[in-house]
């Protein structure tokens, strides 16, 4: 598949809950079409980071990112992702990366879970010097914890919230 050539760089936004499959759909996207398509996610961001600042077991990480227990309306044990000051930046860092990514001319596929049109419209607001499509990815309840227990990598429950 040729993607027609455009002056401003494409940017997709894949946005979706936790093991929805954002990031194989960006790998196979990238093998379909001849024009190239970096991929990139908060996942890249926090990978840079030193992996004491976050903790992935439950508990508060008072600068980086940790899952905070929760139960949902149906009383399902449920894990929200929750950041300190310092993940608050790379977050911020992470759109701003992407933002320089288009400034320079690179198409991208942004694997990213979105909570909220607030969200949505930051990530409007950065990048206005592109075609933006956003792409919502979803699957049922059932699959989401089938592939998060397969993964292994993620809390159980976050794929639930």
């Amino acid at each position: 598949m040729h993607l027609k050539s455009v002056h401003k760089p494409i940017v997709i936004i894949l946005n979706g809950p936790s093991s929805v499959g954002k990031s194989l759909i960006s790998y196979f996207f990238q093998e379909m079409v001849d024009t190239p398509f970096l991929h990139v996610g908060i996942d890249t961001m926090i990978n840079m980071m030193p992996n004491k600042m976050n903790n992935w077991e439950g508990e508060k990480a008072e600068q980086g990112f940790w899952w905070q227990k929760e139960v949902d309306h149906e009383g399902s044990t449920v894990f929200s992702i929750q950041m300190g000051n310092y993940a608050k930046k790379i977050n911020d860092t992470y759109k701003a990366v992407v933002n320089t990514l288009v400034l320079n001319g690179h198409n991208v596929i942004v694997d990213e879970v979105v909570f909220g049109q607030e969200a949505l419209d930051v990530w409007k607001s950065e990048l206005q010097n592109c075609h933006i499509f956003f792409v919502g990815v979803t699957a049922n309840l059932e699959v989401l914890e089938s592939r998060e227990k397969e993964r292994g990598d993620r809390k159980i429950g976050s794929a639930r919230h």
